[in-house]
């Protein structure tokens, strides 16, 4: 889940996590970064948008706290 985007924290965390993804092998998938904007309710939303995919990925990373635990709370919701 991205943060917002006009902090520019949110570009160098997207590029961490796309740096990650190219070192482990993997490519980054657009249809899983989900706009966020460093608040819960944003959290929330993003959540649902990827978690609603028709392969939804195991593991979602947030790029602050306040969407990490929105995105815990959808899972749990649904039961993951």
């Amino acid at each position: 889940i991205k943060g917002h985007p006009n902090q520019s924290a949110s570009a160098r965390r997207y590029e961490g996590y796309c740096a990650a993804l190219t070192e482990a092998g993997l490519a980054a998938d657009e249809a899983l970064a989900a706009q966020g904007f460093f608040t819960y309710r944003s959290g929330l939303d993003a959540a649902e948008q990827i978690l609603d995919l028709a392969d939804p990925p195991s593991a979602i990373f947030a790029s602050n706290d306040d969407m990490a635990a929105a995105a815990v709370a959808v899972a749990h919701r649904r039961g993951l």
